[in-house]
């Protein structure tokens, strides 16, 4: 093998090595970000108005993190499609949602978020527009 064979193996050798090492340190990331199907399924709502209350809390025994000025909240539940249960509780403690489902997946139809709003918090009196 001549000399410059030898380099060029040499660097297809570090190439893949290196490509490897990306491919698993990438790989890891991503495995990290996306919780384990058994853990739940990654939910979202959107909320009609600004979320009554923001962070993270608890509705019942469910953990949920809202961004009142994104008017979005997300958990990690157990249900694989969506609930009036899961949904009732998180209205009664942040006020109406205009949709309600599983991030990528199946979500609440209209019908069903009439049913599940009737038990929203009530929102405060906005200011008057006189």
């Amino acid at each position: 093998m001549t000399s410059a064979a030898r380099q060029a193996a040499s660097r297809a050798t570090w190439g893949a090595a290196i490509a490897g090492l990306l491919g698993l340190v990438i790989g890891s990331r991503q495995s990290a970000a996306a919780p384990p199907e058994t853990d739940g399924h990654p939910y979202e709502a959107v909320l009609a108005q600004r979320s009554l209350i923001g962070g993270s809390f608890e509705a019942d025994g469910r953990r949920w993190s809202c961004m009142g000025t994104l008017r979005r909240c997300q958990a990690i539940l157990p249900e694989p499609v969506p609930t009036l249960r899961a949904c009732q509780s998180l209205v009664s403690r942040t006020g109406a949602a205009s949709a309600f489902g599983r991030v990528g997946g199946p979500a609440l139809g209209a019908a069903d978020l009439m049913v599940c709003n009737r038990q929203a918090r009530p929102q405060p009196p906005g200011p008057s527009l006189r």
